[in-house]
């Protein structure tokens, strides 16, 4: 069929045709399928089954890695308690038990939040079993022992107590802000990560300086050292600049 004026060919139009089902074959096609459930329901029954599982994964969770890390401590205990290497069982199934309470305790808070908690219970099950597990016993009596000799009066020294404050003091801070400057400008580490853990050595190597300056009974050789240190210290963290 032309249309003039267009020059366009149409076809004629199709007919359609509309097939009918009878009833025996609509009884065959549900006896075909009887159990087979509409997609609407399925969908919904497994959002909600998630939902469920949502609702209870922190719980659930929480409570097996509460019952592993308590199992776990109790088989370390047992290890401990025995001897090698019968007791080698007992150490690696109780580190495998804790391992899987921390990771129970991860998929419940996360890994931040579950390492916290994780230690925390950790801690709570180490002192429970402890507890559960302690013996008392009766002190038995002994006999008196003669008294220790007390040390000799002496007279006191201000020279010598002086030139150790002066030294577990004074030049132990200073040597321990040398090595804390020293650090926090020449390791190979980010800016802020140099600064932070050169400040924290301070005060840490301060304290060891100052307890070894007390017990060492050689001024002289104290003295060298944190001289030595102190020199170090902050030729590392100043002769570069001052030399370019």
């Amino acid at each position: 069929m032309v249309v003039r004026g267009t020059g366009v060919a149409r076809s004629p139009p199709q007919k359609y045709h509309t097939r009918t089902v009878d009833n025996a074959t609509s009884a065959r096609i549900v006896a075909a399928a009887p159990n087979r459930a509409p997609l609407g329901l399925i969908f919904t029954g497994e959002a909600r089954a998630l939902e469920l599982l949502e609702t209870y994964l922190v719980p659930l969770a929480t409570a097996a890695g509460v019952l592993l890390f308590v199992c776990g401590v109790a088989l370390l205990r047992l290890s401990w308690l025995g001897k090698r290497p019968g007791n080698v069982p007992y150490l690696i199934s109780g580190w495998m038990l804790i391992a899987g309470a921390f990771w129970a305790f991860f998929r419940a808070w996360d890994v931040e939040v579950g390492v916290a908690y994780g230690l925390i219970v950790l801690a709570l099950a180490a002192y429970g079993i402890i507890i559960l597990r302690r013996e008392i016993r009766v002190p038995k009596v002994q006999r008196a022992r003669e008294a220790a000799l007390e040390p000799e009066e002496r007279p006191t020294n201000w020279p010598r107590a002086i030139a150790k404050a002066l030294l577990s003091i004074v030049l132990a801070g200073i040597a321990a802000i040398g090595v804390g400057v020293a650090f926090a400008v020449a390791m190979p580490l980010a800016t802020h990560d140099r600064i932070v853990v050169g400040g924290l050595l301070v005060p840490v190597l301060w304290g060891a300086g100052m307890a070894w300056t007390l017990s060492d009974s050689k001024l002289l050789r104290a003295t060298l050292l944190l001289v030595g240190i102190s020199a170090v210290g902050y030729a590392v963290a100043f002769l570069p600049k001052v030399l370019a």
